[in-house]
């Protein structure tokens, strides 16, 4: 086989693979949307305020000015 033609397989699956993965990301964040509705809408969680209050308690300091 010829340098040429290894060398155009080699683009080939790294672009294949790029796409694989941007794909990959794509699927992973509509199903992280879907389980969070589920979750809400299941009542397994608690209030939306207390979950909002609970990611203002676990924010850094810097929303704080002594």
């Amino acid at each position: 086989m010829h340098d040429w033609r290894l060398q155009e397989d080699l683009i080939n699956a790294n672009a294949r693979g790029a796409r694989l993965f941007a794909r990959v990301q794509q699927l992973e964040e509509h199903l992280s949307r879907h389980l969070r509705k589920a979750w809400r809408e299941s009542g397994l969680g608690g209030p939306a305020d207390t979950e909002e209050l609970k990611r203002t308690i676990t924010r850094p300091n810097s929303a704080l000015s002594l």
